[in-house]
């Protein structure tokens, strides 16, 4: 039985039998099949075309002539379209290479094989044969002198045993291996308020997500939070695109199959969370969702953000009130409206009174201990000289020489003011002046030429904010 092997058959079509060990080979697809077979990655309406750009809403252009950010977006937007974006670059340049895009190469174990998928089956030992067979309609598989194999519902897992045990009825002393060799497409429809609604052919690990992402995702009038993947005419799963761009949590993004339609909802709640978080954008509520929870998708608080307030902007407010504080952490539970803006304000913007600030202090020459000091905010100059050991013996202290560096920026703008003027005054007596004689006119020439040089020795002195001690 050994040697009995595939060669005592007749070589079935596309075969080639050998002495020995025999080779199959399976035939090449014929020009009917290659042109009925579903092309993989490729996405209809997608291959050829560039996807629309990402037009922003009204709130979202509303928002970004409140705030002065220009790159202000909706939450996500950016994430799809860039993904959409970066799969179609190399969907294109497989393409032109005349290469086919498979998606997904990394098969899972629990994948279900099902008809239109290519399956790599090898043997070795008493037997010598490297197939690879797709799956047909029924669900069936056909190795020579083996007979046809039902795979078809069986997971990829389980594959090798599967055909293993069949095999095994008429060949002894061998061993096999069976993979994926190719997966099957899948067509799907994107509809709703998507940026690019349409016919999609996937790949059979394509998910909920892939197919947005090959969409562009939800348009500015699309909803992040409920897409909805449809079969057979029922919702088979709602999936909200926030848990995976939030926590990365994937558990509802299922596996599409053929004929599926994912749909994209009208946006829902939308608010904007502006000022010192880490993210500040436009994202989209359920109902039920806090201040708290906004806070939470932006990032939560910046590193310089004042975490005791919030102001909350309203949108049926803004001919009253217009802006309401909110007190943190008891304002956190306060609800949002459609429309609303939080804004978080910064703790270092705004300057403390002087009254509260402390000293940085340098003290240095005829003291005991020179160097810089870090003093309370009601510190005199007596006290920095104690905190510097105090005096020398060799101190003169009438010859004590006090600079402050808010002076020294008073000084300065005030000199260069002084400058500007000085230079506008000596501008304007030289275009006045008339000149009678060609000695005049080369004494005046003089004079602009002493004035200029007057002017630059005068802008090269640098005040050095020096305060007179009494």
């Amino acid at each position: 039985m050994a040697q009995q092997s595939m060669q005592s058959g007749q070589p079935g079509n596309g075969e080639t039998a050998n002495t020995g060990t025999t080779q199959l080979r399976q035939a090449p697809p014929s020009a009917a099949d290659a042109a009925s077979a579903p092309a993989r990655g490729r996405a209809a309406g997608t291959s050829q075309d560039t996807l629309p750009a990402y037009v922003p809403g009204e709130f979202e252009r509303f928002m970004r002539r409140q705030s002065g950010a220009e790159d202000l977006r909706r939450f996500g937007a950016e994430l799809m379209n860039a993904n959409a974006a970066r799969q179609r670059d190399e969907l294109m340049s497989a393409i032109s290479a005349g290469q086919v895009l498979d998606i997904s190469p990394l098969v899972p174990p629990d994948y279900v094989v099902a008809p239109g998928d290519e399956l790599q089956v090898t043997l070795w030992g008493s037997i010598d044969a490297d197939l690879q067979l797709k799956v047909d309609r029924t669900g069936r598989i056909s190795i020579p002198r083996v007979g046809s194999i039902m795979v078809a519902g069986i997971r990829h897992a389980d594959l090798t045993e599967t055909i293993s045990r069949r095999v095994a009825q008429v060949f002894k002393n061998y061993q096999l291996s069976a993979s994926m060799a190719s997966l099957r497409g899948v067509r799907v429809f994107v509809t709703g308020f998507a940026v690019a609604p349409g016919a999609y052919n996937l790949s059979s690990l394509s998910s909920i997500t892939t197919a947005l992402a090959r969409a562009g995702g939800p348009a500015a009038a699309g909803s992040f939070r409920n897409v909805e993947l449809r079969r057979a005419n029922k919702v088979e799963a709602v999936f909200d695109l926030y848990d995976f761009m939030l926590r990365g949590d994937r558990s509802a993004d299922r596996l599409i199959q053929a004929g599926d339609v994912i749909h994209v909802n009208a946006v829902g709640t939308q608010i904007a969370v502006i000022g010192s978080v880490n993210f500040p954008a436009i994202f989209e509520l359920k109902p039920g969702e806090k201040v708290e929870d906004a806070l939470r998708m932006s990032g939560g608080f910046s590193a310089v953000a004042d975490r005791s307030r919030v102001a909350v902007e309203r949108l049926d407010d803004r001919s009253t009130l217009r802006v309401t504080q909110l007190a943190l952490p008891q304002g956190l539970g306060s609800a949002l409206g459609n429309g609303d803006v939080v804004r978080a304000f910064s703790a270092v913007d705004a300057m403390l009174p002087v009254e509260r600030q402390n000293k940085l202090v340098r003290v240095e020459g005829e003291v005991q201990r020179p160097g810089d000091y870090v003093l309370p905010a009601s510190s005199s100059v007596a006290d920095a000289l104690r905190a510097a050991g105090g005096l020398t013996g060799a101190a003169y202290v009438f010859g004590t020489e006090f600079s402050r560096e808010s002076t020294r920026k008073t000084q300065q703008e005030s000199y260069e003011r002084a400058l500007r003027n000085l230079e506008t005054d000596l501008a304007r007596a030289t275009a006045t002046a008339r000149v009678a004689s060609t000695d005049e006119a080369g004494a005046q020439t003089a004079r602009s030429a002493a004035n200029t040089r007057l002017v630059e020795r005068l802008r090269a002195i640098k005040p050095t904010g020096r305060i007179v001690l009494q």
